[in-house]
């Protein structure tokens, strides 16, 4: 067997890929630590963005409670000495005091989720009459827009593992959206029933103009708004369907959507159960 002949400029080869190899090497481990650096400095941003959300909201929060109070104060108290349209106007004032009063909220409570510092209280519900909680404040609102409300909701709904103020939060926005952004004299369908033994659907429907496929991509983020230009008001800071994904994602979950323009859109969310 014949001996092999040593080949200088294989090895100096061999020298130079593994040259090219550790740079290469070297490369990748920067792009690591640059990325690992932007990631922890958008967090931090995200962070500072929902204290500063968290703290003006709160202190928001406080004179649209005692404005609220008075009011209702005044319209107890004195409505039988009060003109018919001074009473009139005592009400509009409740109710506006009443929605400044709920978006403050949203705007904390989708600080605290933006924040993801805070855990989730995790207990047991009992899922129907919580969606039945949640909607009734919602009442008056489906008067004013001539809106038909039904339930569909199974009897065999197991109590629910969830965080139920995050939870009652949800199916709010999602109904109250189903109702503004209909038509006059619309339906809106509040449907809850197990996909399979593991999952909970829970669906709102509405007869709506609908959304186009490209604006559904976009539905679910901050500070978006789809209303018509007409309508354009309705929804306030657009954070209702963003809020509802956070939370939602955060019990493990994930929101639905599908829509057709001219008929309508179902918004919902799976949820697993624990």
């Amino acid at each position: 067997m014949e001996a092999e002949t040593f080949d200088p400029a294989s090895l100096s080869e061999v020298a130079a890929r593994s040259d090219s190899l550790g740079q290469l090497a070297r490369v990748f481990q920067r792009m690591a630590q640059e990325m690992r650096a932007r990631e922890a400095d958008l967090k931090q941003q995200n962070k500072t963005k929902a204290a500063f959300i968290g703290v003006i909201t709160h202190e928001l929060r406080s004179p649209f409670v005692s404005a609220a109070l008075s009011a209702e104060l005044v319209q107890r108290y004195a409505e039988n000495n009060m003109l018919s349209e001074l009473k009139t106007q005592i009400q509009q004032l409740n109710r506006e005091l009443i929605d400044g009063r709920r978006m403050i909220d949203t705007f904390i409570s989708f600080a605290t989720l933006m924040n993801r510092e805070q855990s989730l209280n995790r207990q047991p519900v009992n899922f129907e009459l919580l969606i039945r909680e949640a909607v009734a404040p919602l009442a008056a609102l489906t008067i004013n827009y001539q809106i038909k409300l039904s339930y569909d909701i199974s009897p065999q709904l197991p109590l629910v593992m969830v965080d139920k103020e995050r939870m009652s939060e949800v199916i709010y926005h999602l109904t109250h959206n189903a109702i503004k952004f209909n038509r006059s004299g619309g339906l809106v369908r509040v449907a809850c029933y197990l996909a399979n033994e593991s999952t909970l659907l829970f669906e709102v429907s509405d007869t709506g103009v609908g959304l186009a496929q490209e604006k559904l991509k976009t539905i679910w983020e901050a500070f978006t708004q789809n209303a018509d230009p007409v309508r354009r008001g309705v929804e306030g800071l657009g954070l209702g369907l963003a809020l509802v994904k956070m939370a939602i994602e955060a019990h493990g979950g994930e929101v639905t959507a599908t829509s057709t323009p001219g008929v309508g859109s179902i918004f919902g969310f799976r949820l697993p159960l624990q």
